[in-house]
């Protein structure tokens, strides 16, 4: 596996800023931005053969989706990230991108926070706003986020820490993720809880 800092030089470089402008459509992740079509990135059958893998989705409406594809899946391989995470709405055909992250694997909380500090500080020079931090526990591990706010939406760093016991009982792994969420997508999101 390669370096975690290798990892994050990239990241930031996998943004495509032309300048200060805080537009969520400007970043991509593995290539993909908000909005794009999932089917520019994968055949209609690998997203549905991943839909029809999902056994809990955690949410009350089934508006939107989420589902992941690891590097390879469909023969399409990630330059930086072990896996990514999308939301679209359900009956949207063309499977247009309302929320995108990468993610990679992490084992050791210190290490994400301080892998999660450096890529804030380096995204800290290209907006305008401050990132405000969340942090909250369940029974299941602990969740750390720097989000920044957009006109369109928002961009957060999460450090997903779970426990030892959730681990073992769910096949999860620790990990840092990169998301990007346009606003109807997180409005969604807070009535889902």
């Amino acid at each position: 596996m390669k370096k975690l800092s290798t990892y994050l030089f990239l990241i930031l470089f996998s943004f495509q800023t032309p300048s200060l402008a805080d537009n969520i459509s400007d970043f991509q992740i593995e290539g993909m931005s908000i909005g794009d079509s999932l089917l520019d990135y994968y055949s209609s059958e690998d997203i549905e053969l991943r839909v029809s893998q999902i056994t809990n989705q955690g949410y009350k409406s089934d508006k939107f989706i989420r589902t992941h594809f690891k590097s390879g899946f469909g023969s399409k391989n990630f330059e930086i990230y072990d896996g990514i995470q999308v939301h679209f709405k359900k009956k949207d055909s063309t499977y247009k991108l309302h929320g995108l992250s990468g993610y990679f694997l992490i084992d050791k909380k210190s290490e994400c926070i301080k892998k999660q500090n450096e890529v804030i500080k380096d995204l800290s020079e290209i907006f305008t706003s401050k990132p405000k931090y969340d942090a909250w526990e369940d029974e299941d591990g602990e969740y750390i986020d720097l989000i920044f706010s957009l006109d369109d939406g928002e961009i957060f760093i999460r450090c997903t820490i779970w426990n030892e016991e959730a681990m073992k009982k769910n096949n999860w792994t620790r990990n840092i993720r990169v998301g990007i969420l346009l606003n109807e997508l997180l409005e969604w999101l807070k009535t889902q809880s």
